[in-house]
């Protein structure tokens, strides 16, 4: 624990976890309140450290993705086994797997989303089984019975009863979070859901369950909700347009709740969780940049997470040849088990029957207990190379020594007055104004095109103009 001592300066016990060093003293102030721009934490205990803070923790936000739901039988999108690659794309007409989440390809032609939402989000079998006998559809079919929740789901649960949750922002649309008790209040659906759908025509908003019975009988929903209003070159009394799930598509705006609880844990948060996503994804990859750099990172992940250093070295994500404090590689549902029997908490009576049993990770080095390689821990499921791991790290220390060499980043955004996409090119974006976009730096994901933050007004409307806005 900290001690004071006569000439104030702090020490700290020998047993204390994720001791704070002195690091970069530049301090800033968000809502009144001082944000330590840098900080450095110790594992002296190793496992037990990371163990032990979150234990201590009572405001801890949690960033998750597919990696979560895989035990339970949902795919990932990205591993060599994920649905990119093993998705029959040519099958269901399209020219690429992306394209099943491309809102332009959608708009033209629905049928292969719906017909993939029929074999992924529903139990098929019970659907075949229904429609042989009197009554074509049966409740039984819903959505939410054909996934159970995993050990990693409990485990999120297990931290709200423990009042440890400040809040789960996930990007996975299964709604997994909530089967396993976790209050919607908490839960930010960074990418939509399914839970809920919108008509694209009349923009009526209803349950999915609405539509649940086009979808497991191979339709495409369209509204049967009154015509607003009828004009002449229409024909029928209902609307007609095609029902879409509230996922967000490649191309679509970003759920706003997004911005606007980040903007409420910003000030609250005192530890950070990445569970089951490499955050490749933008904005949600933006994340861990833009909250403070003084609370813990850990991740449990099969596989590391390299974030794009895109800031300046002051306001850099990226600590002294690091990202998170403690890595924990390897399947989620056995990281999250060891930790939780850690803690002496019982998840729920199946996991405690489930096979999954505590593991003591194997930590990578105890020489430098202070670098990436010393804050990694490897369990049963970790794809993880050591010696790619030591080259890379010693092409960071060459680079940080004088040589450079420039990275293309190409990002996708909208400008949130205008609408307008925006394709930014790191490499243009200084001299060309149709590649650059233009950035508040105090709030999550407001992006504008350089045409609109050349009105005055548009800038005067966002916080009155206040907030600062740089050009990336």
């Amino acid at each position: 624990m900290i001690r004071s001592t006569g000439d104030k300066r702090k020490t700290y016990d020998e047993g204390s976890d994720f001791i704070p060093t002195a690091g970069n003293d530049k301090r800033v102030k968000y809502d009144g309140k001082d944000i330590n721009e840098k900080s450095k934490f110790f594992l002296p205990r190793g496992f037990e450290s990371v163990v032990r803070v979150l234990e201590e923790k009572k405001n801890i936000l949690i960033l998750c993705g597919a990696g979560l739901s895989v035990s339970c039988g949902i795919p990932d999108f990205r591993s060599s086994d994920g649905l990119y690659n093993t998705l029959n794309f040519q099958g269901l007409g399209l020219t690429c797997a992306e394209d099943l989440f491309d809102m332009e390809f959608f708009r033209e032609d629905p049928k292969p989303f719906f017909t993939f939402a029929r074999e992924h989000f529903y139990n098929t079998a019970t659907i075949e089984a229904d429609q042989r006998s009197d009554d074509s559809f049966s409740q039984s079919t819903s959505s939410s019975n054909v996934y159970e929740p995993s050990i990693s789901h409990y485990f999120i649960s297990q931290l709200q009863k423990k009042k440890k949750l400040l809040r789960i922002y996930t990007q996975n649309i299964d709604g997994l979070e909530e089967t396993a008790g976790v209050s919607p209040k908490k839960i930010v659906y960074a990418h939509g859901s399914m839970k809920s759908s919108t008509c694209m025509k009349c923009m009526s908003k209803m349950d999915t369950s609405e539509i649940e019975k086009d979808i497991i009988n191979g339709n495409i929903p369209y509204c049967k909700r009154p015509r607003k209003k009828k004009r002449s070159s229409e024909c029928g009394q209902f609307c007609g347009g095609v029902i879409k799930p509230n996922i967000t598509f490649f191309g679509e705006k970003l759920n706003n709740d997004v911005h606007k609880a980040l903007q409420s844990d910003k000030t609250k948060v005192d530890a950070i969780l990445v569970i089951g996503t490499s955050l490749s994804v933008s904005p949600m990859s933006k994340v861990i940049d833009w909250l403070p750099k003084n609370v813990p990172r850990i991740l449990i992940n099969r596989t590391d997470v390299k974030l794009e250093d895109s800031s300046s070295s002051d306001s850099s994500c990226v600590r002294d040849g690091y990202t998170f404090d403690a890595c924990l590689l390897g399947d989620c549902d056995i990281i999250t088990k060891s930790i939780s029997d850690a803690l002496g908490w019982i998840l729920t009576p199946q996991t405690q029957n489930n096979c999954v049993q505590h593991i003591r990770p194997e930590r990578i080095t105890s020489e430098d207990c202070n670098s990436k390689l010393g804050r990694t821990f490897l369990f049963p499921g970790a794809i993880f190379n050591l010696e790619e791991e030591k080259a890379a790290a010693n092409k960071s220390r060459v680079d940080n020594d004088g040589t450079t060499s420039e990275t293309t980043i190409v990002e996708v955004v909208h400008c949130d007055e205008c609408g307008k996409q925006i394709h930014c090119d790191n490499r243009k974006s200084h001299y060309d104004d149709s590649c650059a976009v233009m950035k508040c730096v105090e709030c999550f994901d407001y992006d504008l095109c350089v045409d609109c933050w050349k009105k005055p007004e548009i800038r005067t409307n966002h916080f009155g103009g206040t907030h600062i806005f740089v050009r990336e």
